[in-house]
């Protein structure tokens, strides 16, 4: 009797060895599916995504250190602001530095050329594209700020949080902004010489 349930010890002993290797088995081959089932379905979001960073990226770091630049074929310049209410189309670039030696230094007069600003508190934010820009107009916008092929939405905000509300600037990012997708965003820093002080800025740019 002894040996025959000794015997059989060592056969359930081999069993749960079996048992214990498939279920392992089991268990790294349904791991593996799910992990590359994941991969695969972001793969195309993260293959955009870094197609887009670069771009938008680039284009305020233009924007900060840039005034832009206009050219019609007999004449040309930095001051794109000029030319923009009358010949979009001559405007290559659009930068908001007052002028090229000045990065990170904003021009008003570029701002409110290109943007609709608004006040909050006693400072102004501005916003571009809004409901009433015109699709000719903001087709020459994309194609000046280089990014064509792509929709996008720019602020610019202060930061003096104790002089200014944001509530409508937020509210016009849920309004405008997708909530789902792949939306790449991009801030950058300047500064804003307007009434005889100087403001900090924050630049914010949506691209999708």
């Amino acid at each position: 009797m002894d040996v025959l349930t000794q015997k059989m010890n060592q056969d359930d002993k081999g069993i749960i060895n079996v048992d214990f290797t498939v279920a392992i088995v089991i268990f790294v081959l349904a791991f593996s599916f799910v992990f590359y089932a994941l991969a695969g379905s972001t793969a195309p979001y993260r293959s955009e995504y870094n197609q887009m960073y670069p771009i938008a990226n680039r284009v305020t770091d233009i924007l900060v250190k840039d005034s832009g630049w206009w050219d019609d074929g007999l004449n040309n310049g930095t001051d794109w602001e000029s030319a923009w209410g009358t010949n979009q189309s001559a405007v290559k670039r659009i930068g908001f530095t007052i002028n090229e030696t000045r990065h990170n230094v904003l021009g008003e007069t570029k701002l409110n050329v290109l943007m609709s600003a608004d006040s909050s508190g006693t400072l102004t934010w501005w916003e571009y594209p809004v409901a009433s820009t015109d699709a000719a107009e903001l087709e020459n916008a994309t194609r000046a700020l280089g990014l064509g092929g792509y929709n996008f939405y720019l602020q610019v905000r202060p930061i003096n949080v104790t002089t200014y509300d944001s509530t409508a600037a937020d509210g016009r990012i849920v309004d405008e902004v997708p909530a789902s997708g792949v939306v790449v965003q991009i801030e950058r820093f300047a500064l804003l010489p307007h009434d005889d002080k100087v403001d900090k800025y924050q630049i914010v740019l949506w691209v999708w």
